[in-house]
């Protein structure tokens, strides 16, 4: 969006940035798609190494699930409380086609759910929101079916601890 129609640059993407200049402690983003974001928001998010991780969708299938949580997981050990906020964007838009901004290269609904009941098998996760489920952009209720799935798989880890 251009500085002039919009001078604060507000978007779905900038929620993160406004948490960290509010005092959010660490912040890890697993399966940005670099390309497909504001090279604004993603400069402002790697000026930022200590308090700021990415993880970037390229590297999602080179690595296992257990692996990419462990490196979030620790990023965030000298954190309290983790608040999960799960993004379904970062579904491939063939299995979540109800989202905001529907994209190609994203995850499985499958590795979704095994990485947020590993998540949420820590004990530190105290919240956890899904957002960017778009019923009147979803083919068929396939996303809301896909998110109700991982909510039952963050519940399962909530639940197994």
């Amino acid at each position: 969006v251009s500085p002039k129609r919009n001078p604060l640059r507000l978007c779905s993407g900038s929620s993160f940035g406004r948490l960290m200049d509010a005092g959010l402690d660490k912040l890890v983003v697993i399966g940005v798609r670099d390309f497909a974001n504001s090279s604004y928001h993603i400069d402002k998010a790697n000026s930022r190494k200590t308090d700021v991780h990415i993880i970037p969708a390229y590297e999602l299938s080179m690595r296992t699930v257990d692996a990419i949580v462990g490196e979030a997981l620790a990023f965030c050990r000298s954190s309290e409380n983790i608040y999960l906020s799960i993004d379904m964007d970062v579904a491939d838009q063939s299995k979540a086609p109800g989202v905001s901004a529907p994209t190609a290269g994203g995850l499985s609904i499958r590795e979704i759910m095994v990485g947020v009941r590993e998540m949420c098998q820590n004990q530190k996760i105290k919240a956890i929101d899904i957002t960017e489920v778009s019923p009147p952009m979803d083919e068929h209720d396939q996303t809301i079916r896909a998110a109700a799935t991982v909510l039952a798989s963050a519940l399962a880890g909530l639940g197994s601890r």
